[in-house]
């Protein structure tokens, strides 16, 4: 399933869904700012950027994916030239401490800051943990591979 708006696309596959929406505090802030968030699971109204109520939700095997648009005068800063796109991931990139405020049981995070089309992104790809405490990012990686980015609409 694809889904689109602001210069974003991503083909979701069976199972997935997902929402591109802009930041409601981000007009008076920076200006343009989109966000997707996308889940191989139910993803439950959540508005903040790094989807903070919905790791909540989150269990074994379950993936996330938050893409945060920043102000265009961040693209050529240090932290967005300092990741890779697409943001693909190997299970050992997860951390189980990159969470603000309380760490959730059994998830792990990681983060890439990052540029592509003259736009300035963050990855936030959030899993749960299987049963034996690994992490699977097959499907993530593939959910992150699909992703396109336009040069900045005119919004």
């Amino acid at each position: 399933m694809l889904i689109e708006g602001f210069g974003i696309s991503v083909d979701l596959p069976e199972g997935w869904e997902g929402r591109i929406f802009m930041d409601p505090d981000s007009q008076e802030e920076v200006g343009f700012k989109p966000v997707m968030h996308c889940a191989n699971f139910q993803l439950v109204a959540d508005n903040s950027n790094f989807a903070q109520g919905i790791i909540q939700t989150m269990g074994g095997g379950d993936s996330l994916l938050a893409l945060v648009e920043y102000d265009a005068s961040l693209v050529k800063s240090a932290l967005f030239t300092s990741g890779h796109w697409p943001p693909i991931l190997a299970a050992a990139d997860l951390k189980p401490n990159a969470f603000p405020g309380t760490r959730p049981d059994g998830l792990g995070a990681n983060q890439n800051f990052t540029n592509v089309s003259g736009r300035a992104f963050c990855a936030y790809c959030v899993v749960g943990s299987q049963g034996d405490g690994t992490f699977d990012v097959e499907e993530l990686n593939v959910v992150v591979g699909s992703i396109a980015v336009l040069p900045e609409p005119g919004i």
